[in-house]
């Protein structure tokens, strides 16, 4: 694999972060004996490893300003993850669980009080409300259950330093 990081102060206020990574993994020999027969019936040699997607990269903008006296602080993120394997299935490979590729912008405003001790942020999270699986279990051949990520939110968030 191979993952590549950067940040680059554009401006006194402006900044750009990010990273990207690439990942081949796979099993070399994966074999198992699942019902104590003697017989490996499982062979997942040569598979992708799961819960490993081969691409992932995020970008983060950051304004950052004075106001009031404190801080404000602007992010506007966005993040990409490429489909993987979940889980195998027992049964059979058209029942294997898989994660779905997925690209989120999200972003927040931070104000900081300028002697640190609180600060407020409103925040957007999946701000183009995308449906995406984050796990799919198979249940025998019966049925396959998915879960799926985070939709569209909206939120504040208030936190206090204690310590200063």
């Amino acid at each position: 694999g191979l993952e590549v990081q950067f940040t680059m102060a554009v401006t006194d206020n402006f900044t750009l972060r990010g990273n990207g990574s690439y990942l081949h993994s796979e099993y070399n020999k994966f074999v198992a004996d699942t019902n104590d027969d003697g017989i490996d019936d499982v062979d997942l040699s040569n598979a992708d490893v799961n819960r490993a997607p081969e691409y992932q990269w995020n970008l983060d903008a950051i304004y950052e300003h004075d106001l009031f006296g404190g801080d404000m602080r602007w992010l506007l993120n966005a993040n990409y993850t490429d489909e993987s394997i979940f889980v195998y299935s027992a049964v059979a490979p058209q029942y294997d669980g898989m994660t779905d590729d997925v690209t989120l912008l999200n972003a927040s405003i931070t104000y900081t009080a300028g002697d640190g001790k609180y600060f407020v942020r409103a925040y957007g999270r999946n701000l183009t409300d995308e449906t995406y699986k984050v796990g799919e279990l198979p249940v025998a051949d019966l049925w396959t259950f998915a879960y799926y990520g985070e939709p569209q939110t909206f939120g504040m968030e208030f936190g206090m330093n204690f310590d200063l």
